[in-house]
């Protein structure tokens, strides 16, 4: 964005109160503040006072302004003044000692207010002087920051009694607040800090130290259940200031926008905006908002060093000296000051003196933690690593939330290519800064360093996605995708850095290469225009890519963009130049190398580079044949269009014809080079016809799989084959049960996202199944059971409601032959036709998995105990019931396939491409789902460990989102209807589906009457089912894989169907809400304080959600309504 669209959108809001109200109560505070000698409270209120708006003739003055020292009793006025000025001697201890006081004084001393005050305040100020003076005196860091404050117990025994009885002020509490956190105890300082401000609003410095408890508890938005802010305009101070501590830059400025508002001369306001624009890496709105600054407070210190690190990126060594000459002028012994003028001398390149004046600004100030990081940059410079590695630990020890001293870390042990550590200090920097590009590139490398190359692509791609200033993804992702053979999705990323340096030649050219979403991380759907000049060796870079797209573009046969990449590469200097002028090149782009092609003698005469053949051109045309070219190069387009008959013969008659009238020799060269580069279209039309041969016999297969001849069968298991029955009504179920509360529990957010649902087409297995087109797919967060539904859950289910599985109403189910008793397989007469493998077995169900003879405890079972197995012998009917029950739903298809993804694209399981897991990345080979393995159906040898189902928490997680048995186990419903064909309007091809759903039954009836669908045998619609099962071999029924499908009809089930269920995230959300309200009404004396949202209100929140897009401002307003 331009620097001044960026600085005009940070305009002034509304104000929020009026300035009267806010000058009144800021003078007051002022003068409080100043009495209790909180010296930068003090300086911080007096700022905002002056930063108010020009008022009226009846604002506040001194005359009329509240008094301090009348509140004071008579008897307490003289020590207590005396203790002020003791204090402002700083002579601390001897502060205390007067408030002392003797026998008579004793009470009154030690339970009013300003005497409280002043004396723990004035110990623990001792106390912490005394702390630096021993740490002054050690040399090492860390054993400095082991020297405590000796004052803090003995202040927190006698401020405890004090607090118990209910005697402690604002301030007071403030001080009782510091002392708990010198004593570690974060959370009791945190909430007697809360009560401090809630009495004393206007202390900044309390505000301070709230900030640092809350984000060392993580605490992200300042706010627990047990916290709550004062209703007061301080507190969007407070969550301003915490959201720029947190690095959520964006969020900080809006909230300090809103505030200048209020104080439009708020020169605090000021600088904390440009610091969020230099966080933001606005480097240059930054400077000009710093500037602007200057010139309305040209001697205020405070934030300069920032203003002096970006003049320092910037190398802007002028003004970095004139701000130095100007820090010096103004006060040279403070920390800022000190670090201006190192920050000049590094620019310089005078480390050691650098090195200096950030030891000077430490020793003004010990917790410096700019100091420290930059020491540590400079010894970083000066080879020196292990100080720098102490400098950056000091600085993580003091501030574990700046990333720059956990970046610099790893950093130096990068630079000891010690990169197991340096990875773990760079993901501790991107925690903190998930949105900058250099934390993921550094990430990268150290994987790369490490051979972890999927890693080390995963990291680069964030890395370009959160915007790349620098310009370090875009060649290592070409490089990574180059070096792991995809070649395509290397020429896009070159293509782009050409972009950026200017050959619109090259990218024109190039602009038919795009990254495939089916490559080896589907980057291509989340693709980024970079923008501005790239930096950092870029000539060198450019050469690269040249000289790889000049290769790409001679192996596909693309003599125009080869030419105009060699011709590119001709003004450069090295070994490209000369692979440029290979005669070789040109004849790997005509396709002479191909089988078969012409040889002609005048081959050894070749040796013009082929970017000249638009010299030979124009030779022609000096020589008058012009036409004669260009219809020899229309009879190339036509051939290159013919797919069918070989007109070689042709093309070598015109060939001859020209050369015999003409005699030219650049001529000669044109039409020959011109010939080949036919003939290699020729060629790889040959193969292209053989290709379409071959997927025509694919499809053919495909279609006698649908017959069922190679099919395993299991979508050929309704009702309808076996058993006639009533299909089961639906149960209804009244409230949430707290079993089904608990069933709720082990759920597993999925975060809204964008994904390319469905397979493409080279890997379409079962084309009957509509496993494809790939689909770009946009989808809201939802909740899905991190595990498949147990036997024990559906134990809980079926006792608490009674209910009765449709293979329990309908008195049988489907059950593989290899899995019966003998006993049992002799009652059975009836067989699938098409499957006799599949059985119809009387009895069978959830509880007796094979039969009459068969259970899920593990005495006398063939399996063992199967309590925590995935249920099966679920139809559709029983699982939307269950999910009914826990007031949740069934996945829709594109959710179930979106969480089996977990954040993957294009491929083939949850976890990657391989069967086994990364057995080509140097990962051990291991199991990572339970499939058949022997000969099927005969024979399962179960070198998995499990014959038949494996227990819900086995094989996983499988994906990065924490869920198990996505694939293999059982199959898992869906909520959708089954429909082979998915219908896209050219609306929603390029945009995108949002939040899909499978057609509805009206739908399904024009499917068939258009021929796509039959219903099955009787008579029945079906519905989806996903993931494989136990049951699936990949030589009868490869359906494990992510994109594939199957389908059944409602009342169908077997002994590998299961359930597993989804939740929206309102739901979800109200779930949790309903949860904590019902606990606080039954606590409550009296009237219930909350009403609980009921399935009416979550209709009308569901449409506002759909409206409004926006979570938090729901909440909101749910906590609104919901209280009478």
């Amino acid at each position: 964005m331009d620097v001044a669209m960026e600085l005009d959108s940070a305009k002034p809001a509304r104000p929020l109160r009026d300035a009267a109200e806010l000058r009144a109560e800021l003078h007051e505070a002022v003068l409080r503040l100043s009495f209790a000698e909180l010296h930068s409270s003090t300086q911080w209120a007096s700022e905002l006072l002056a930063a108010l708006p020009p008022g009226g003739a009846d604002e506040a003055s001194p005359a009329s302004a509240p008094s301090i020292s009348p509140t004071l009793p008579r008897s307490l006025c003289s020590p207590v003044l005396l203790a002020k000025a003791h204090f402002g001697m700083r002579e601390y201890s001897r502060a205390a000692h007067v408030l002392q006081g003797g026998p008579a004084q004793s009470q009154d001393l030690h339970s009013a207010p300003w005497p409280v005050f002043f004396r723990s305040y004035a110990l623990y100020l001792a106390g912490e002087k005394r702390r630096e003076e021993d740490a002054a005196e050690v040399s090492d860091p860390a054993e400095a920051s082991r020297i405590h404050n000796t004052e803090l117990k003995t202040l927190e025994e006698d401020l405890s009694a004090l607090y118990r009885q209910q005697k402690l002020d604002g301030l007071s509490l403030y001080v009782y607040g510091i002392v708990l956190k010198g004593l570690e105890l974060k959370e009791d300082a945190r909430r007697v800090l809360l009560e401090s401000v809630h009495a004393f609003p206007c202390n900044w410095s309390a505000w301070l130290d709230i900030i640092s408890i809350s984000a060392d508890l993580h605490d992200v938005n300042g706010r627990c259940e047990d916290v709550r802010l004062p209703p007061h305009w301080m507190s969007l101070f407070f969550e301003a200031a915490l959201q720029l501590e947190l690095q959520r830059n964006d969020s900080a400025k809006e909230l300090y926008v809103a505030l200048r508002a209020s104080f439009p001369e708020s020169a605090y306001i000021a600088s904390q905006i440009a610091t969020c624009f230099y966080n933001l890496r606005n480097f240059d709105a930054s400077q000009l908002a710093f500037e602007e600054l200057r010139r309305r407070d040209p001697y205020r210190l405070s934030s300069l060093d920032t203003y002096s690190n970006i003049l320092f990126v910037k190398e802007q060594a002028a003004a970095l000296s004139h701000l130095a000459r100007q820090a010096v002028k103004i006060d040279k012994y403070t920390p800022e000051a000190c670090i201006i003028i190192g920050n000049y001398y590094s620019l310089k390149g005078e480390h050691e003196k650098a090195v200096i004046y950030f030891r000077r600004a430490l020793a003004l100030n010990r917790h410096f933690t700019p100091a420290w990081i930059l020491m540590g940059h400079e010894f970083m410079e000066m080879k020196n690593t292990a100080a720098a590695i102490d400098a950056y630990r000091t600085a993580v020890t003091i501030n574990r939330r700046d990333y720059r001293a956990w970046y610099g870390l790893g950093q130096t042990y990068e630079l000891l290519s010690l990169h197991f550590y340096a990875l773990f200090y760079y993901r501790q920097a991107m925690s903190l800064r998930p949105d900058d590009a250099r934390m993921w590139c550094a990430m990268a490398q150290c994987y790369d360093h490490m051979d972890r190359k999927v890693e080390a692509l995963k990291c680069y791609e964030k890395a370009h996605r959160c915007g790349d200033m620098e310009r370090m993804a875009l060649p290592r992702l070409a490089r990574l995708h180059r070096d792991h053979g995809d070649h395509r999705q290397a020429a896009a990323y070159y293509g782009q850095m050409l972009e950026q340096s200017g050959h619109s030649r090259i990218v024109s050219s190039a602009s038919g290469v795009r990254p495939d979403p089916s490559g080896l991380e589907s980057i291509a759907s989340v693709r980024r225009p970079l923008a501005g000049a790239l930096q950092g060796g870029l000539a060198s870079e450019s050469v690269e890519a040249l000289r790889f797209l000049m290769n790409f573009f001679a192996e596909e046969g693309r003599l125009a963009e080869a030419e105009a990449c060699a011709t590119q590469l001709l003004d450069t200097t090295g070994s490209e130049k000369d692979e440029a002028k290979d005669p070789s090149l040109c004849r790997k782009a005509l396709g002479s190398g191909a089988e078969g092609a012409y040889v002609s003698p005048l081959d050894s005469e070749i040796t013009f580079p082929m970017n000249q053949l638009a010299s030979a051109n124009v030779e022609a045309d000096e020589d008058g044949w012009t036409n004669d070219i260009r219809d020899f190069q229309k009879a190339c387009i036509d051939m290159s269009d013919a797919v069918g008959g070989n007109k070689w013969p042709e093309i070598r008659c015109m060939t001859a014809r020209l050369l015999l009238c003409r005699r030219n020799l650049a001529m000669l060269r044109c039409i020959w080079l011109g010939a080949l580069y036919v003939r290699g279209l020729l060629v790889h039309a040959e193969e292209t016809c053989a290709q379409n041969q071959n997927d025509q016999d694919e499809v053919t297969e495909a279609a006698t799989l649908a017959d069922g001849t190679q099919d395993c069968g299991c979508s050929s298991l309704s009702r309808g084959a076996s058993t006639k029955g009533e299909r089961s009504e639906p149960v209804r179920f009244d409230g949430l049960s707290d079993s089904a509360k608990r069933h709720n529990e082990d759920m597993v957010s999925i975060p809204a996202g964008r994904f390319h649902m469905g397979e493409r087409k080279d890997r379409v297995h079962f084309p009957q199944d509509g496993e494809g087109p790939v689909r770009p797919v946009q989808m809201s967060g939802f909740w899905m059971d991190r595990f498949e539904v147990s036997n024990e859950k559906w134990q809980d289910f079926a006792r608490e409601t009674g209910y009765l599985t449709d293979a329990e109403r309908l008195g049988d189910s489907f059950v593989a032959e290899t899995y019966l008793s003998e006993a049992v397989n002799k009652t059975i007469h009836k067989k699938v036709d098409a499957v006799p493998w599949w059985l119809p077995v009387p009895n069978a169900s959830w509880h007796k998995p094979e039969g009459i003879d068969s259970s899920l405890s593990g005495v006398g079972s063939r399996y063992g105990d199967r309590w925590n197995h995935p249920v099966v012998h679920i139809s559709w009917n029983d699982a939307e019931a269950y999910c009914r029950w826990r007031k949740a739903s069934l996945p829709t298809e594109a959710q179930w396939e979106y969480a089996a993804r977990g954040g993957l694209e294009g491929k083939l399981y949850p976890w990657g491409d391989t069967t086994f897991g990364n057995e080509t990345e140097g990962m051990p080979r291991r199991h990572r789902m339970n499939i058949w393995q022997g000969t099927f159906p005969k024979e399962n040898t179960a070198k998995d460990g499990y014959p038949k189902t494996a227990p819900v928490d086995a094989y996983g997680p499988q994906n990065d989102w924490g869920l198990y048995n996505m694939v293999g186990n059982v199959w898992e419903w869906t909520g959708d209807w089954y429909s082979p064909v998915h219908f896209l309007t050219d609306k929603n091809k390029d945009t995108g589906l949002v939040d899909p759903r499978g057609p509805e039954i009206e739908e399904l009836d024009e499917i068939v009457e258009m021929g796509y669908l039959k219903k099955d045998s009787s008579g029945q619609y079906e519905k989806i089912k996903k993931g494989g099962s136990f049951m699936c071999h990949k030589s009868y029924c490869y359906r494990y894989r992510i994109c594939a499908r199957s389908h059944l009809t409602a009342d169908g089930s077997a002994h590998h169907t299961g359930v597993r269920c989804a939740m929206s995230g309102f739901k979800k959300a109200k779930e949790a809400l309903n949860g904590i309200m019902g606990k606080i009404n039954v606590r409550a004396e009296g009237p219930a304080p909350f009403v609980l949202i009921d399935d009416a209100y979550e209709d009308r929140a569901s449409a506002y959600l759909q409206k409004k897009k926006d979570m938090m401002a729901f909440r909101n307003q749910a906590g609104t309504l919901a209280l009478r």
